[in-house]
């Protein structure tokens, strides 16, 4: 870097010094600028710099504070029941990253990524074919028309007929909790249309367990589908806690009548044996008393024989 002095050689003074002392010095000092071209250079650089590093923290701050999203499961197309989960799982994606999908095209060519078998087949012609602006179909550019083809094609043929179907026939079974069967219920409602409060709270009734609608009778059955859902999630907890109170008792008792039987058959044990040992050794006594009975007698006889 060049620089230029502003101020030529100080000028020759006649006299004394002392006075011009302090104009000399500072004459002398020379005030440096850079060329200009080359002062815009650095600025350039030193901003472009500046920028550069900003990017990079926000960059890694973005990656330490995003969530980890897991990536959709695959969809081939054979279950039109999965097709609403397949697009849930999407567009968790687009909502832990939006500014990876600001545009319609990247949503389109990331779930087309997720396709297999049968339904990537099916848009496999155009995505061949789409070097050619003038064939290129709308759907590739609009989400929303991209839905609506495979809403069309691999989703269910009356989803609204279907969810009420399902509805119709949603029971929640006795070894079931009502958390499982709130999951499904809300699921089937929100894909219908038209439903009032009484309606749903009518099905919701219909669809649970005899338990818990003998217990409904004595307490009251909520006017509101709200307070029937947690009515019946009070009554489900206590019967399961019952359950688990009751299988802990059983294990109790259980545990208790098991040992019983061995501590008495180990009295019992032991007393045959004790019984066996005195058996024994009363018996080896009478043999030895009679032992010396006999011998007891034999030498009398011998006396006698003898007297005689």
């Amino acid at each position: 870097m060049h620089y230029t002095s502003v101020h030529g050689d100080p000028p020759k003074t006649s006299g004394p010094l002392i006075p011009f002392l302090w104009l000399f010095c500072l004459r002398s000092i020379p005030l440096l600028i850079p060329d200009p071209d080359e002062a815009g250079l650095v600025i350039f650089n030193n901003l472009s710099i500046a920028i550069d590093r900003l990017a990079r923290s926000s960059c890694s701050s973005e990656s330490l504070s995003r969530t980890k999203v897991r990536k959709p499961d695959t969809f081939d197309g054979t279950d039109p029941k999965k097709l609403r989960t397949f697009l849930v799982q999407c567009e968790l994606n687009f909502q832990d990253r939006p500014k990876a999908f600001r545009t319609d095209r990247t949503k389109v060519t990331f779930v087309q990524s997720y396709l297999k078998g049968m339904a990537l087949k099916w848009f496999e012609p155009d995505l061949l074919g789409a070097g050619d602006p003038l064939n290129c179909p709308i759907w590739m550019t609009d989400w929303e028309e991209f839905i609506i083809e495979l809403q069309t094609t691999f989703g269910p043929h009356d989803p609204v007929a279907d969810a009420e179907h399902q509805l119709d026939h949603l029971r929640m079974k006795e070894n079931h909790r009502a958390n499982r069967y709130m999951v499904d219920f809300n699921r089937i409602m929100s894909q219908i249309w038209g439903y009032g409060d009484g309606a749903l709270h009518h099905h919701f009734y219909t669809g649970l367990p005899g338990r818990i609608k003998d217990e409904i009778s004595h307490i009251g059955k909520p006017c509101t589908l709200n307070g029937l859902r947690v009515l019946t999630q009070e009554i489900d907890a206590r019967y399961w806690e019952c359950k688990e109170e009751v299988a802990c008792q059983n294990k109790t008792s259980t545990n208790t009548s098991t040992n019983t039987p061995n501590t008495k058959s180990g009295k019992t044990d032991k007393g045959k044996s004790s019984g066996n040992a005195a058996q024994s050794s009363s018996s080896s006594t009478l043999t030895r008393n009679l032992t010396s009975r006999a011998r007891l007698l034999s030498f009398w006889t011998s006396l006698v024989r003898m007297a005689s």
